[in-house]
């Protein structure tokens, strides 16, 4: 006895033996469909004999025309169901690949901050800032890492507005103010009194204490060098924020050039 149902070739899923087509992906099941077009076949012929032979034969010529644009009808069906699937199963192929690598790169990262983040961990406990920083701006720039999920992530940012703003100053004791330096060291010592000295960045009490020395010392820029002292920061505030009290870079550039001949 014949199989009423069997697995389909293409999606593999469990379908009616003499079914024309898969009803969940579409392919043609051959059996199926030729089973049901010589069903159709031979209930034509079975209507033949009940009319005449002259009108047997106009209707067999008709029915073989008729027959010829079905097969062919169905044959580019065929053609373009297969051009379909096979343009499917390909995309369907690159996705998973692609999804495969992606997952590959999470893992490797997971991987990788595992074995870096407690070496960052060790040398924000021992204090040792100038090495955290550069070993984080060595994995950051070189190596392209992303460690904006290290706890103490926004402690290194704020580190860095203080490294940044005492390395200019450097230079500028070595080459002179220019209207590119002073923007910066402007918005660099500004920053940590207008947000990490008011306590914007998120950080812990552990954090900012570790921080404190650095906010006196950007002060003394701010003071010495800017002329910017206490008494003035609400002023200039004005000037540098927008709105919501937000440090603006080009606000800082425009003050600097409109100050520098103050600058020392």
């Amino acid at each position: 006895m014949a199989e009423k149902f069997h697995k389909c070739p293409n999606c593999g899923a469990k379908i009616e033996a003499l079914a024309t087509s898969c009803p969940y992906c579409g392919y043609i099941n051959v059996e199926g469909a030729e089973k049901k077009y010589m069903d159709e076949l031979e209930e034509v012929r079975s209507k033949l004999d009940v009319v005449d032979d002259e009108a047997r034969e106009d209707y067999a010529k008709g029915l073989g025309r008729i027959v010829k644009v079905i097969a062919i009808v169905v044959m580019v069906m065929i053609c373009i169901i297969a051009i379909i699937l096979t343009v499917y199963l390909r995309s369907k192929a690159k996705k998973a690949d692609a999804d495969l690598h992606s997952g590959e790169d999470i893992l490797a990262e997971v991987t990788w901050k595992k074995e870096n983040y407690p070496k960052f961990d060790k040398l924000y406990e021992d204090k040792d800032y100038e090495g955290l920083y550069e070993t984080i701006d060595y994995v950051r720039t070189v190596e392209d890492h992303r460690i904006y999920d290290w706890q103490h992530y926004d402690f290194f940012e704020a580190y860095c507005t203080y490294y940044y703003a005492t390395d200019i100053c450097e230079t500028i004791d070595k080459q002179g103010w220019d209207e590119n330096r002073g923007g910066l060291v402007t918005y660099e010592c500004l920053s940590y009194i207008y947000e990490i000295g008011e306590g914007k960045r998120g950080l812990d009490d552990d954090e900012s204490e570790r921080l404190s020395p650095y906010i006196t010392e950007m002060k003394d820029i701010a003071a010495n060098r800017l002329m910017i002292t206490p008494d003035r920061y609400e002023e200039v505030k004005k000037e540098v924020c927008d709105e919501y009290g937000n440090l603006s870079l080009d606000a800082c550039d425009a003050y600097a050039k409109k100050h520098l001949k103050e600058y020392r």
